[in-house]
C-alpha cells in the first residue's frame, strides 16, 4: 500500500529507534556517560518492545496533538492511567478496502493487523492438524467451517503481541454469534468500523479483482495493478463469479444489523464507550492510505 496521505506528522511515525535517538539527543552534556551508554544499548530498544512501549507512546501522541490541551502533561499522565491497548474491527461486504485499511491504521497506532484470510492462509503451510483440515477443505473446494476459522482468531488475538499492542481486524466477525463468541472471551472491539459500499460498486471491483497466490496479495488490475512479472502468475479467487458475489453482498447485508448490535454498536448503542464509525468505502483505491489516516485518528486513545 502506499502511504502519502493524510497528517504529514503520522505517515512516518516514530520508530522505536527514533524515540531512543530523541532521549539521547535531548540529554544534557554534564549527563552521566554511563546512563548515555545506556539509553544507547540494545537492552533498552528489547524492553521498548518487549513492554509495547512504541504502540502506547504513538496513540498517545496522536492523542495529544489532536486535542491539544492547555496542560499536556497533566494531560499526558490521565492518558497513561487510562491507557489501555486500541482494539477495533473492520466490517464490510467483499471488496470494500476493509483489509487495506485495517492494515493502514495498524501501521499509525503501532497496532497488529489481524486479517482473517492471512491467518487461514498461513495455517495451511503448517504440518499441523489445523493445516491438513484446510488444506483437504480447498482442494475439496468447500469453505471451511466458522467453528474452524474462528479458533485461529480467538488463539490470535490471545497472543502476547496483540494483547499487549492492541489489535485492528478485518474479516471478523461474520455473524451474530461469532460477535456474541467474541464478547465473552473479553475480546469485543473497543471501535468499530463499518465500510459502505454500493453492491454495483462491489461487483466491478471483484470482476477485475486477482490474487498472486504466492504472497496472498490481492490486485485490481486498473485500479492497483500487480507489478511486473507478478500479473502471469494471478489468479481469479474461488467464489468470486458475479452471481457468487451478488449472493455474498446480499447475505452481508441481511446479516450487518444483527452482527452489530451483538458488538453493542446497534441502534441504539448498547455497549457504553464503543466507538462506531462509518466509512464511505466507494473512494478509489488511491484514497484509501490518506481514510486510513483519518480513521487512526478517530480510534486513537
Amino acid at each position: 500500500d502506499q502511504r502519502t496521505g493524510g497528517s504529514k506528522g503520522m505517515s512516518h511515525a516514530l520508530s522505536t529507534e527514533d524515540l531512543i535517538d530523541a532521549a539521547y539527543s535531548s540529554l544534557k552534556d554534564d549527563f552521566d556517560p554511563a546512563l548515555l551508554t545506556t539509553i544507547r544499548a540494545p537492552l533498552v530498544e528489547n524492553y521498548a518492545a518487549k513492554e509495547h512501549v512504541e504502540a502506547m507512546l504513538r496513540q498517545i501522541l496522536l492523542r495529544i496533538l489532536l486535542d491539544r490541551p492547555e496542560k499536556p502533561v497533566a494531560y499526558m499522565i490521565d492518558l497513561i492511567k487510562e491507557y489501555r491497548p486500541r482494539t477495533a474491527v473492520v466490517i464490510g461486504p467483499p471488496a470494500s478496502g476493509k483489509r487495506t485499511l485495517a492494515e493502514g491504521i495498524a501501521n499509525r497506532l503501532g497496532l497488529e493487523h489481524v486479517c482473517v484470510s492471512d491467518l487461514v492462509e498461513g495455517m495451511k503451510l503448517t504440518q499441523t492438524d489445523v493445516g491438513a483440515q484446510l488444506r483437504d477443505y480447498e482442494e475439496g473446494g468447500v469453505d471451511p467451517p466458522d467453528e474452524l476459522i474462528e479458533t485461529l482468531v480467538t488463539t490470535r488475538l490471545r497472543e502476547k503481541d496483540c494483547a499487549g499492542k492492541g489489535w485492528v481486524m478485518d474479516g471478523w466477525p461474520r455473524t451474530a454469534q461469532q460477535a456474541v463468541n467474541l464478547r465473552a472471551l473479553g475480546l469485543d472491539p473497543q471501535a468499530v468500523l463499518v465500510v459502505d459500499v454500493p453492491g454495483q460498486t462491489v461487483e466491478d471491483r471483484v470482476a477485475f479483482r486477482v490474487l498472486d497466490p504466492e504472497t496472498n496479495t490481492l490486485y485490481h488490475t486498473y485500479e492497483n495493478p500487480p507489478p511486473l512479472g507478478v500479473g502471469i502468475r494471478c489468479v481469479t479467487r474461488r467464489g468470486e463469479t458475479s452471481d457468487e458475489i451478488i449472493e455474498r453482498v446480499a447475505k452481508y447485508q441481511d446479516r450487518l444489523p444483527s452482527v452489530l448490535d451483538a458488538l453493542g454498536s446497534g441502534d441504539p448503542p448498547k455497549k457504553k464507550g464503543l466507538r462506531t464509525v462509518r466509512v464511505d468505502g466507494s473512494l478509489p483505491f488511491g484514497q484509501l492510505d490518506r481514510l486510513s489516516d483519518s480513521l487512526a485518528k478517530k480510534i486513537a486513545v
